[in-house]
């Protein structure tokens, strides 16, 4: 039973990732439409910060109106106390002056489409660390190689399993 999921996990997590990287693309839609100077201000729009931040306030109105003690908290919570208050300021101001428009249909698909990458980052988690008990369980001599980590091991001990079998 161990050595068909030693076949299988690779390919899976191949395709959670190209899952993963289509979703991801998703909010960057919605952004450029309900807030496109979003992209210039974060250092990565796709951050846990930045991803919190819009399933909580996902419109330029919904950020502009939020209390400003409420909005620095919440920067402050979810980017673990790297921002603050001005950097909360600087975002309201942006919101406010935003040329995005404010859709709520939008809104709740950017909503949507974050909880769907954040579902599936879990799930990528939950696959890798199988990968990774399972190619320690293999006790491969493949992760002796500089540079070679549990997935790319899994690749290559697969590769080899196959060649011993044909």
């Amino acid at each position: 039973m161990r050595r068909n999921q030693d076949h299988r996990i690779p390919q899976a997590v191949d395709d959670e990732y190209r899952r993963d990287r289509k979703r991801k693309d998703f909010p960057q839609v919605f952004l450029s439409i309900v807030f496109p100077e979003l992209e210039d201000f974060v250092s990565s729009i796709l951050g846990v910060t930045e991803l919190k931040l819009l399933l909580e306030l996902p419109t330029t109105e919904a950020i502009a109106n939020c209390h400003l003690t409420r909005l620095t908290n919440l920067v402050e919570t979810y980017s673990h106390g790297r921002h603050g208050k001005e950097w909360a300021i600087e975002l309201r101001k942006l919101a406010r002056n935003s040329i995005g428009v404010n859709s709520k249909a939008k809104a709740l698909e950017l909503q949507q489409t974050i909880r769907q990458i954040t579902s599936l980052s879990t799930e990528i988690d939950l696959i890798e660390a199988e990968i990774k008990t399972i190619v320690i369980e293999s006790d491969t001599t493949l992760m002796t190689i500089l540079g070679i980590g549990y997935t790319f091991g899994a690749v290559l001990h697969k590769i080899r399993l196959d060649n011993v079998t044909n």
